[in-house]
């Protein structure tokens, strides 16, 4: 059985974000968050670090991620946690 982001928390990460979360393409790529959202519900999200066509995924040797990504991805997950505390305040 597949396991998927919770879909409340989702909405509430997306929610708190100030730029645009796109949907990611399907893919084949296996991670173990999936095992702690079988006993937690969890938000898992793929940031991006590089953007160039056929660009190396991050378990390749020849990945190669963009200093200039890691703002966005400090804002994803600051602006992601206060909006989940927000969300978790008021249930």
């Amino acid at each position: 059985m597949p396991i998927a982001n919770d879909y409340k928390l989702t909405k509430a990460v997306i929610d708190s974000l100030n730029f645009e979360v796109q949907k990611p393409n399907l893919s084949m790529a296996g991670e173990d968050f999936a095992t702690y959202q079988k006993t937690i519900p969890g938000v898992f999200a793929f940031v991006g670090s590089n953007g160039s066509p056929n660009a190396a995924d991050w378990h390749e040797p020849d990945f190669v991620g963009l200093d200039e990504t890691l703002p966005i991805g400090i804002e994803y997950f600051v602006e992601g946690s206060l909006g989940l505390l927000s969300y978790l305040n008021r249930k």
